[in-house]
C-alpha cells in the first residue's frame, strides 16, 4: 500500500473538487476555478437564474461561513428586486369620501 497524500482543491465558485490536470484555471485573483465556472462568472446571469443558482448552492453547502455568504448574496439580490418592483408599482389614488 502506498502512503500518498492527496491535496483536495476546491473551485472557489461552486465549491466542488477540481482536477488539476485539465479544465481548471485561476481567476484574476489567483483562485482556483473550473473553466466552466469561470465562463459562467464572466457572463452575467439573469437575476432569476442567479437566484436559482444560489438556492441550489445553499441547499448543498456544508461550510457555515460559505452558507452565510450565499444567503447574504440572495438577500442582496432580493432586496434589489424588491426595490425595483416597489418603484414600478402604481401609486393608488385617494378615493373620494362622500
Amino acid at each position: 500500500m502506498s502512503d500518498q497524500t492527496f491535496l483536495r482543491v476546491l473551485c472557489h465558485k461552486c465549491h466542488k473538487p477540481v482536477s488539476l490536470k485539465s479544465g481548471t484555471v485561476a481567476d484574476e485573483n489567483g483562485e482556483t476555478i473550473h473553466e466552466q465556472c469561470y465562463v459562467n462568472e464572466s457572463e452575467p446571469l439573469s437575476e432569476n437564474a442567479r437566484l436559482i443558482e444560489l438556492y441550489a448552492l445553499t441547499a448543498e453547502e456544508q461550510d457555515p461561513k460559505k452558507l452565510v455568504d450565499l444567503v447574504q448574496q440572495m438577500n442582496q439580490l432580493l432586496s434589489v428586486k424588491e426595490e425595483r418592483v416597489k418603484a414600478s408599482m402604481p401609486i393608488p389614488l385617494p378615493t373620494a369620501k362622500g
